[in-house]
């Protein structure tokens, strides 16, 4: 087997498929690129790279890279930034672009409009087409789609959930009342949102549902979002789980006990968000007869095992018509730091996200009263503010808006549909975030576990810093939300991450809004 025969296998897979199985970084020039690629490449320009690396994958993943034959050294400056397994290096030479032509891995023409290789959390992935349609199904708008329809007994359409998505069963009519050529927006707040990556995900993902002539409402395509097609790999029960080709996490349902610590394989220290949503490569294991802490979830899971279907991933579709509803995001971040926000900023100008659907906020929470504020005195608040005021010169400068503007005084409550929590902790806040979701709304909620790997591997550590098996559950089905998923993956270093979701359904025990922010 050749050089360019073995990299295409390394890139594709053996037998050699249609879709990349690792992330393919194409550094020539965008007129090169056009001209011919692979398919799933990225293409950064090399002089532009070293100011977008905040758009390739996690460090601790394999990387293919395509370059011109005089930039090879872009591999050792890539290693000495943490990226070390930058392999097959694929030289751009008509050797290796006849070896390609003939497997059928060849693309020419326009480009398509990805442009960054990494991947969310991967609780968010799984979840994405789930969460979206229990949001629709809940939503206002769609709500008055039902209500313009002759009412009948209802039924579900939507396997799994019938108690949220019930739709009247009547005979077919006009949604003239409904206006159904805009989308229905939805906002998420991601609380400590890093470098966006979650939110930029989100941001761009277009997602289309068919009505049906009695008002319901399935999955009619989406265009994947940047980084991967691994949007469409929903997972409707805690024992089910999607999977990126090479990158295979172990899935456990809550209450179970791991083995022994697995041995620590080095990786480079977690950035704010460089290393959301990356799976190991271990096997995957299925625990089949766990026994769940609280009984409302072992009744959930029993009730997944006899009557619910998995959420179908949903398929591209071409046209669109009176009966398609387009569903997109409005993305609003907070983090404490001005540094992680302005990265933010950056990556949400690559994604072309403006003020219009996208916001980011400078705070923090306190640690006693929980509630969200701004540093407004002391040296770090000075330090803040001389960071914040780069982040406005560096928008300035390019022309473009500010995505990152002053908190508000008061959000309304109710504003959000989903709640987003990515490794970020403090129990302060845990009391305000059911305020600040609508009822029906979702929260999913990631952050590392006190496992024995969590443990093994020293970071976080404290129990002020990590959560505890089950906690999460406990905390929120008493203030009014049903658990719709508990379980946790293990990360490739051995730590243990929550993979929690679940629903507001009513407004027990809740914060008052106006108890959220600070008043300084």
């Amino acid at each position: 087997m050749d050089v360019a025969e073995n990299s295409l296998r390394v890139c594709y897979g053996s037998p050699l498929g249609s879709s990349p199985i690792i992330p393919i970084l194409d550094i020539r020039d965008p007129s090169q690129f056009q001209a011919r690629r692979l398919p799933g490449s990225v293409n950064i320009p090399a002089g532009v790279l070293l100011e977008r690396l905040f758009l390739l994958s996690d460090k601790d993943l394999q990387l293919a890279i395509v370059v011109p034959a005089d930039t090879t050294a872009i591999v050792v400056e890539l290693n000495s930034r943490g990226w070390t397994y930058v392999a097959p290096c694929i030289v751009d030479d008509e050797g290796f672009w006849g070896v390609a032509a003939a497997a059928g891995l060849v693309e020419t023409g326009a480009p398509h409009s990805q442009c960054w290789l990494f991947r969310p959390c991967t609780l968010l992935m799984q979840e994405a087409d789930r969460v979206e349609h229990l949001l629709l199904a809940s939503h206002p708008h769609h709500l008055s789609l039902q209500a313009s329809q002759e009412q009948a007994p209802s039924r579900s359409t939507t396997t799994g959930h019938a108690d949220l998505c019930r739709q009247p069963a009547a005979a077919p009519r006009q949604h003239a009342s409904v206006d159904i050529s805009s989308p229905v927006w939805l906002r998420c707040l991601d609380i400590g949102s890093g470098s966006g990556r979650d939110l930029a995900w989100l941001g761009i993902r277009r997602t289309q549902f068919s009505l049906g002539s009695d008002g319901s409402t399935r999955p009619a395509g989406s265009d994947p979002p940047m980084g991967g097609s691994s949007n469409s790999s929903s997972s409707s029960s805690p024992q089910s789980s999607a999977h990126t080709a090479g990158s295979q996490p172990q899935l456990h349902m809550a209450g179970d006990t791991p083995g022994p610590a697995r041995t620590h394989m080095p990786t480079p220290e977690d950035g704010p968000a460089e290393s959301h949503g990356q799976n190991g490569h271990q096997q995957q294991q299925h625990h089949q007869n766990s026994q769940l802490q609280h009984p409302q979830l072992l009744q959930q899971q029993r009730e997944q095992e006899q009557e619910q279907e998995p959420v179908q991933p949903v398929q591209p579709v071409q046209q669109q018509g009176s009966g398609i509803l387009g569903l997109r995001w409005h993305v609003t971040g907070i983090d404490s730091w001005p540094g992680s926000l302005d990265r933010a900023q950056q990556l949400f100008n690559v994604a072309g996200l403006t003020p219009a659907s996208a916001a980011l906020h400078c705070a923090s929470v306190d640690s006693i009263t929980g509630q969200l504020g701004t540093v407004s005195s002391g040296a770090g608040a000075a330090r803040i503010a001389r960071e914040l005021g780069k982040c406005r010169a560096t928008q300035t400068a390019a022309g473009l808006p500010p995505l990152v503007t002053p908190l508000p005084a008061l959000w309304p409550p109710a504003q959000f549909d989903l709640l987003l929590c990515v490794r970020f902790l403090e129990r302060s806040f845990l009391a305000t975030l059911p305020a600040l979701l609508r009822v029906g709304g979702i929260l999913l909620y990631s952050h590392f576990l006190d496992l024995p790997g969590t443990r093994t591997f020293g970071r976080p550590t404290g129990a002020k810093h990590v959560l505890a098996q089950g906690e999460l559950a406990q905390y929120f089905c008493a203030r009014g939300f049903e658990v719709l998923r508990d379980d946790f993956e293990v990360l490739p270093d051995g730590r243990e991450l929550s993979m929690f979701m679940a629903r507001k359904v009513n407004t027990a025990g809740h914060t008052d809004a106006d108890q959220l922010f600070s008043r300084d």
